[in-house]
């Protein structure tokens, strides 16, 4: 149910562009092929400075531990902010070269406003829920469940100037225009802390 709604949304989308369909690009590069966990050692951030204001920090460790730091600033209503303790990730290596960061307890409430950040992942199977609660990887058109984690796929970077040696992490998605990708942070940036 849950594929036939996703070809359904595609198809109104090429329907409503007026454009002919195409085959979609999808930038699903590996990381480099020296890459090395060390790589993913730093502060990255994902969001956007529009209404609501998101703020979506990860510190990773080479310990293997990391902490999120989420602040969400709204005009109407609380905003919202949250601080992990420093909680294990894991990487999962594939043949394609495209690998899977495991982040264990990772809050999904910055990039899908329906989930709640007080609930770490994706949630159990819902067979009520039109994705079933589960996540879409474009790289490799599959649906996941994220039980008590998040997984972020480390990918080859859309724009290099941005990333630690072109690399980029691409949330999985509830649907084929989402995307939420975290970007390393430059030298000197501060830590998340300072947030109210």
């Amino acid at each position: 149910m849950r594929k036939l709604l996703f070809l359904i949304g595609l198809a109104a989308i090429i329907v409503l562009s007026g454009c002919e369909p195409k085959e979609v690009e999808i930038t699903c590069r590996p990381p480099k092929k020296d890459f090395s966990e060390a790589d993913l050692v730093g502060i990255w951030w994902a969001g956007y400075v529009s209404s609501p204001k998101v703020n979506d920090y990860l510190e990773i460790r080479a310990d293997g531990t990391y902490k999120q730091i989420i602040y969400i600033e709204h005009a109407e209503i609380p905003s919202v902010y949250y601080e992990s303790d420093w909680l294990p990730w894991r990487v999962e290596y594939f043949s394609d070269g495209i690998l899977y960061l495991h982040m264990e307890g990772l809050r999904l409430c910055a990039h899908t406003q329906d989930a709640s950040c007080d609930k770490a992942g994706g949630g159990e199977k819902d067979w009520e829920a039109f994705n079933e609660n589960e996540w879409y990887d474009s790289c490799r058109d599959t649906w996941l469940l994220q039980k008590n984690e998040g997984i972020l796929r480390v990918l080859g970077a859309t724009y290099d100037d941005w990333t630690n040696d072109g690399i980029e992490l691409s949330a999985l998605t509830v649907n084929a225009l989402d995307s939420w990708v975290y970007r390393l942070q430059k030298t000197g940036f501060t830590s998340p802390t300072a947030l109210p």
